[in-house]
């Protein structure tokens, strides 16, 4: 199964360590599922843990296991089309990787920025927020 983490799940992982997204996380390096990135969204993910002051190795580790050829555990996609569907306009970068990636999920806890377009699902993408997927993964 394909999906989208925002950077809001990466940075609830590191701000409350040992909780449900640090589980998703732990999931995610077992390869339950495989994480959709684009260039665009592993930049942001990579700044957002900079400013949150994840130390440079955390990071390096981080983006050698999205950039790992295990696709199995990640991949990276080239979107083909620029969406300008939700007002918040750095969540059409994600919304872009989940269409581009065939994605089942797009998570996140910013679910209102989704919800105020009038988007619970686009092309076939479940928007949901972090407990809602922890429970679909039964990870909680």
């Amino acid at each position: 199964m394909r999906v989208v983490f925002d950077t809001n799940v990466f940075a609830a992982a590191v701000l409350r360590v040992g909780g449900p997204t640090a589980r998703l996380l732990e999931l995610w390096r077992k390869r339950r599922f495989c994480l959709v990135f684009t260039e665009e969204t592993i930049a942001e993910l990579l700044q957002v843990m900079d400013e949150l002051g994840v130390s440079r190795t955390q990071q390096q580790r981080l983006e050698s296991l999205i950039r790992s050829r295990d696709r199995r555990r990640s991949v990276i996609v080239a979107p083909r089309e620029r969406l300008a569907v939700i007002q918040d306009e750095p969540d059409n970068r994600f919304l872009e990787a989940a269409v581009a990636g065939r994605a089942a999920y797009l998570v996140t806890n910013n679910k209102r920025h989704f919800q105020d377009a009038g988007i619970v699902e686009f092309r076939g993408v479940r928007v949901v927020r972090i407990s809602e997927f922890v429970d679909l993964m039964g990870a909680a």
